[in-house]
């Protein structure tokens, strides 16, 4: 269960890596790759874009479509866990009137916290209607099992701010 137990072993470990609020301070796996993340399930299951940011210095996760070898300056993380009876495919996009910077999307699938797999990324999707270096894809959802968004700025300390992400599915 996902209820908080301070008197866990596992609550001694700030980064116990379980995806639970094990010392019930009110975030999940703190110090750890996951602090600050959004759920976004609603988002996605009810076809409802989002504003957000990634002004952070973190770079946690190192997206397979970095093709130059760059460090991604500042991400943002959101979680989606589908809901409904059925699987279905997910479509996420950077290409909204909100978006700042050049942006790059993975999406990782997260049944093993101390593993996230990663099973999408993109950079520049190539037929944005807004902005140049939007980014999009799409991704199989299955019930029953978590994934992570991860928004990173491309190259350089330069592409932070905000950005909107339009999410959908079918």
């Amino acid at each position: 269960t996902d209820t908080c137990d301070p008197y866990q072993e596992a609550a001694k470990d700030d980064a116990n890596c379980n995806g639970v609020d094990d010392d019930c301070d009110g975030e999940t796996d703190e110090d750890g790759r996951f602090v600050g993340v959004t759920d976004i399930t609603w988002n996605i299951e009810n076809s409802e874009p989002l504003t957000n940011d990634n002004e952070n210095d973190d770079d946690d996760f190192h997206p397979s479509c970095d093709e130059a070898g760059y460090k991604y300056p500042g991400e943002r993380l959101f979680s989606f866990q589908p809901t409904f009876d059925f699987d279905y495919e997910v479509w996420i996009d950077t290409d909204h009137a909100a978006t700042e910077f050049d942006t790059v999307i993975s999406v990782y699938l997260v049944d093993d916290f101390c593993n996230p797999e990663e099973i999408g990324c993109n950079d520049d999707f190539g037929f944005s209607r807004i902005l140049n270096g939007a980014s999009g894809l799409s991704f199989n959802a299955i019930r029953g099992h978590r994934y992570l968004i991860v928004v990173h700025g491309y190259s350089d300390a330069d592409n932070r701010g905000t950005f909107g992400m339009n999410c959908d599915y079918s």
